[in-house]
């Protein structure tokens, strides 16, 4: 019935919203730990979209050059920097493309995947410049 396909609708709808949250969510809160085993199970392998990552590194990154932050905020800046840094360097590590996806990608797909690399490879320097000048 109508009444029926309203409310299943509905209720999948609230329920996609809430786990998209969620992921979301998780995926900030670990993203120190890509790569690693997850209660003994799951290896965690769902990182947020890397030019996210970068955003919210250069937000912590000003954060961290004022001047009146709090030694407990600063600490805790610097810790999910580090976090940060770890993240950009899992994608680094495993998201680049084998020889048969390079096989069948276009020029402009190898070029976005150059421009991407080049650009967390600069992150990931500015972050490790501003976490050592600030040890």
């Amino acid at each position: 019935t109508p009444k029926q396909v309203i409310v299943g609708g509905t209720a999948g709808a609230v329920e996609a919203i809430i786990w998209f949250n969620l992921c979301r969510r998780l995926s900030t809160l670990w993203c120190r730990h890509l790569g690693q085993r997850v209660g003994y199970v799951f290896i965690h392998n769902y990182p947020l979209p890397y030019f996210e990552i970068g955003s919210m590194a250069y937000v912590l990154l000003a954060q961290l050059k004022e001047e009146h932050s709090q030694e407990g905020v600063r600490e805790k800046i610097t810790e999910q920097l580090e976090g940060y840094y770890v993240a950009l360097g899992w994608y680094l590590e495993h998201c680049r493309p084998n020889w048969w996806q390079k096989r069948l990608m276009f020029d402009e797909e190898q070029q976005t995947w150059k421009t991407a690399k080049d650009n967390i490879s600069k992150w990931r320097a500015h972050i490790r410049g501003s976490l050592d000048g600030y040890d």
